[in-house]
């Protein structure tokens, strides 16, 4: 008996004084940093078609070269696509075969966009999503009948809390092909989001020009140095952020697209 009670004293004292975990302890501190990536996907077809075109003798190939690329090469927290197809081909069976359970099912929240034309945007995330909406930029409606296309595109928002504060996340692709669409519409962008202490935004912009952004205060992942169109080696492709800091900023070289991720470590302050 003597003896059982010496035991469950020394048990008690060793608990009393079990070492603390340290506040750096990554099961203690929540996440305050996380790899965001940008990356116009081109519809599954180098950007060809407005829509996936895998035949099904390719099929199983494609699913296996673009997981690989998603989930093992670019493995970011967060991914923000642009030409997104919801429908990535016909499988050897001739069953068509959705994008979302191929490619992006790791994620936990998502939100796939309208397609409209060339222009489809998505979001696939690890953490939760919430608000997400699409919305058409209102500054293209001058535009509209000397230049129809600019009709299609838009940009997607959502709310992304990380370590307890709210950051708004932009999804967007600008008009290709015509620079005063571009800077109506990153001036709406800006005007849109100017209230709000921490904002980030990814997205094909269609321009190498960010000086609009510089301007309003936010920082960029590519001054431009960093080209991801190749094909006229072009930095079209940009994450710029309010609020936030940036770090860790590369592009994936791949020739899955005609357009390379950009991905870059966002920390909250």
């Amino acid at each position: 008996m003597y003896l059982r009670r010496i035991i469950f004293v020394l048990m008690i004292l060793m608990g009393a004084y079990a070492p603390v975990k340290s506040q750096n302890d990554r099961s203690v501190v929540p996440k305050k940093s996380f790899l965001i990536a940008t990356w116009n996907m081109g519809h599954f077809t180098n950007g060809k078609n407005n829509y996936s075109h895998i035949n099904p003798q390719n099929f199983q190939k494609k699913v296996e070269r673009y997981s690989q690329f998603v989930n093992n090469t670019v493995k970011a927290d967060i991914i923000c696509v642009n030409e997104y197809s919801k429908v990535f081909g016909v499988d050897e069976n001739l069953k068509e075969r959705l994008t979302k359970r191929l490619l992006f099912d790791k994620y936990k929240s998502y939100k796939e966009g309208i397609q409209l034309g060339f222009s489809c945007n998505s979001i696939f995330s690890n953490f939760k999503l919430s608000n997400t909406k699409e919305k058409l930029f209102k500054n293209s409606l001058p535009f509209i009948k000397e230049t129809p296309r600019a009709a299609n595109y838009y940009y997607m928002i959502s709310d992304l809390y990380v370590d307890g504060k709210k950051i708004k996340l932009v999804c967007a692709h600008t008009t290709n092909g015509a620079i005063k669409i571009c800077r109506a519409q990153i001036k709406e962008l800006i005007e849109e989001f100017a209230t709000y202490d921490r904002v980030i935004m990814c997205g094909d912009w269609n321009t190498t020009n960010f000086s609009q952004f510089k301007k309003a205060g936010y920082s960029l992942a590519n001054d431009s140095s960093l080209i991801t169109f190749p094909s006229k080696s072009y930095a079209l492709d940009n994450i710029v952020v309010k609020g936030l800091h940036i770090d860790d900023v590369k592009v994936i070289k791949t020739n899955l697209s005609d357009h390379y991720p950009l991905v870059c470590r966002i920390t909250v302050h």
